[in-house]
């Protein structure tokens, strides 16, 4: 009986720690860092990050630009920082606020690691010099804890410019960067034709004596060098691109290679997060002389989801030359409906 009683018990206790162990391991964090803050805002990505939530009719917030920022002892440590100024009132301040504030109070200040961990937060303006000065510097005591001391990433110049009263014009300037980037993608090109002639003789002698390589589908693809100038959340990019689009002529049934040189100008600005709208202008000319005219000019239409250092486009380019050229009664027009992958460094 008393063996019987023995066994059962042990049973009953391995039962409950079997239970208990797997809430815990359930609960256990994950070590991976979620990296909310874009890193076009980050100038030195080994350096520490303080975020700055502010709006522009926070009066607290404007004495502590104004009187605090601009004490000796308070900017020569703000100088080793990624400052990150951010307007509650737009993107992306609106939600990083939601990410990393308990409430919608402003100024709050957030002192983070290189990996972006957070190490310190402070709600609140104060007068203290030494309070404040002590919430920096334990920041980046606890970064590099025996490490020769961070070094700075932005003169006084620029400090005294990112923390004036145009703090988001300011902002932009100083975290504006360059890029450079590789890209490949496919397209479909097409060449309508239409007819500028009221006469149908003459349009019936145009089809008769032009070869309509151009006309139907045509697959192709793209390598492309590029070069971007980043401004906060937009972007000015162009580059050098190699294209070449394929096909079978209408009439003849004959398979037929078309290679362009473009150089592309585009504008992106933010939309949503990570998506952004871009329009912009392209020269390009035709390698292989199978038209009248090989250079062209068109205007560009787009979507990105730029999610740095990658990118992903889709959109549409519009040729304004007529390739026949300009003696002929038809008018024919590139268009090319594009998909382009880019990886970009520093």
């Amino acid at each position: 009986m008393k063996r019987f009683s023995y066994i059962l018990l042990s049973g009953i206790l391995c039962l409950f720690s079997t239970a208990a162990m797997h809430p815990i391991s359930a609960q256990t964090p994950s070590d991976k860092v979620v990296k909310h803050v874009p890193m076009e805002l980050i100038q030195n990505p080994d350096n520490p990050i303080l975020l700055m939530f502010t709006a522009s009719w926070c009066a607290p917030c404007h004495r502590m630009r104004n009187v605090m920022f601009k004490k000796e002892s308070i900017s020569l440590l703000l100088k080793k920082y990624n400052l990150v100024i951010l307007d509650v009132d737009s993107q992306p301040g609106s939600d990083l606020q939601r990410v990393y504030c308990e409430d919608s109070a402003v100024p709050q200040y957030i002192v983070m690691d290189k990996e972006q961990n957070v190490l310190r937060k402070m709600r609140g303006a104060t007068d203290d010099e030494y309070e404040f000065a002590d919430f920096l510097r334990s920041g980046i005591e606890e970064i590099r804890p025996g490490m020769p001391a961070v070094q700075d990433i932005i003169t006084q110049e620029q400090l005294e410019i990112l923390t004036g009263d145009d703090y988001k014009a300011a902002t932009s300037r100083l975290k504006a960067k360059w890029s450079f980037g590789i890209g490949i993608g496919g397209h479909l090109s097409t060449m309508p034709v239409s007819s500028r002639s009221l006469f149908a003789e003459d349009r019936a002698s145009a089809l008769d004596s032009t070869q309509l390589n151009y006309r139907g589908v045509k697959p192709g693809g793209s390598i492309s060098a590029l070069v971007r100038y980043t401004f906060y959340k937009s972007t000015i990019e162009t580059g050098v691109s190699f294209m070449t689009a394929g096909g079978r002529d209408a009439r003849t049934k004959e398979s037929i290679d078309l290679y362009y040189i473009g150089v592309p100008v585009d504008f992106h600005f933010g939309i949503w997060s990570n998506l952004k709208g871009g329009a912009g202008i392209a020269a390009m000319y035709m390698i292989k002389d199978a038209a009248k005219n090989r250079f062209d000019a068109g205007l560009r239409l787009k979507l990105l989801w730029d999610a740095y250092p990658f990118c992903i486009s889709a959109g549409w380019q519009r040729g304004l030359v007529n390739i026949y050229g300009a003696e002929s009664p038809l008018r024919a027009r590139n268009n090319h409906f594009f998909v382009n992958f880019a990886f970009y460094f520093n």
